[in-house]
């Protein structure tokens, strides 16, 4: 059932970008795109691939603080098809689980050491986040004179998340709350587990060990140096690498932009991309894309075709790379992905 509306939610999202696009003028976007330089957009694939790498490596920091042993190899798939799962998912929900459920695959860990490493990966984005959207919104006041209620709702979701990462980190670390935690699961346990004391006793046992392994994982990253000195200011050059890319795209079609403009989209992209309607945001991200680039001074069917191009590199590419990994996963892999 959900593997079905995911697929609606994607079609759905297709064809709202083709109505765009139809509205624009195909004709004018698809020479555009011709137009553009092979030797810049490969630079732009070549960098992708790099931010990606860079990903791998910065999770593998935290991977190894947590005491987990793994190769880089099926590291760099497992985040790829991570990913990948991501972008089809609504708000990008799906894939920190299964990137958390394989490397305890592979690795032979608890399922919650995993968990707590992909918690720590994700939260290491927040602050590159809170210092671009500063300054992005504080630029999109300035030049694009935006309304109010839209940069006040921009700043409620970027609080949001940032809240939402450093009260389950107080959580992670703290032993009193996680027992907290587990007498709230037990009460909800106890409705569906009524007159079964011996079923309770085993789940509640089951509950404490998972709290205690997953605590244990959060606190031994958070001491670990190379988590704050290396996986930190590397989470700064991951996003730097980002709008390099978006610039080189730019560069292919012989446009020049400020890499301001790029970061107040990639914000926006990403704020936006967390609200559970479309996969990855599709169609929403693309239209404000082309929004926003045009009102930089793009024209229309220009910030198209830049848009596609660009997508197709960060979106798609990922999305292709995450189903090449599947083979090595095996077949029953196919299944959990598109559950």
């Amino acid at each position: 059932m959900k593997h079905k509306k995911s697929i609606i939610l994607i079609i759905i999202s297709i064809s709202l970008l083709g109505l765009m696009l139809i509205f624009i003028g195909p004709e004018k976007i698809v020479n555009d795109i011709r137009k553009a330089d092979p030797l810049y957009l490969s630079l732009a694939v070549a960098v992708h691939m790099l931010t990606l790498y860079l990903w791998m490596v910065r999770w593998r920091i935290a991977v190894v603080a947590a005491k987990i042993k793994t190769k880089n190899q099926p590291l760099f798939r497992i985040l790829v098809l991570g990913l990948a799962t991501n972008n089809i998912t609504p708000a990008k929900s799906g894939g920190e689980a299964l990137r958390a459920y394989l490397l305890s695959k592979y690795s032979k860990t608890p399922f919650e050491s995993s968990f707590a490493t992909v918690l720590i990966d994700k939260g290491l984005d927040t602050f590159p986040l809170i210092l671009l959207s500063i300054i992005s919104l504080f630029h999109m006041i300035l030049v694009f004179r935006f309304s109010l209620w839209l940069v006040i709702g921009l700043l409620i979701t970027l609080f949001a998340v940032v809240f939402s990462f450093f009260i389950i980190l107080y959580v992670s670390v703290k032993p009193e709350l996680g027992k907290k935690v587990k007498r709230g699961i037990m009460r909800i346990a106890r409705i569906f587990y009524k007159h079964k004391s011996k079923k309770l006793s085993k789940l509640e046992s089951r509950i404490s060990d998972a709290i205690v392994k997953y605590q244990d994982a959060v606190r031994l990253m958070i001491k670990n140096k190379n988590v704050i000195y290396v996986a930190l200011p590397l989470s700064f050059v991951i996003w730097f690498l980002e709008i390099i890319r978006i610039w080189a795209v730019f560069w292919a079609f012989g446009v020049y932009i400020s890499p301001i403009i790029i970061a107040e989209v990639m914000i926006v992209a990403t704020l936006v991309s967390m609200v559970p309607i479309f996969p990855g945001g599709l169609g929403a991200i693309e239209g404000l894309m082309i929004l926003f680039y045009s009102m930089a001074g793009v024209p229309l069917p220009l910030s198209a075709a830049i848009t596609i191009v660009e997508r197709l590199i960060s979106f798609w590419l990922t999305i292709f790379l995450g189903v090449a990994t599947l083979p090595y996963f095996g077949s029953d892999m196919v299944g959990k992905v598109f559950k």
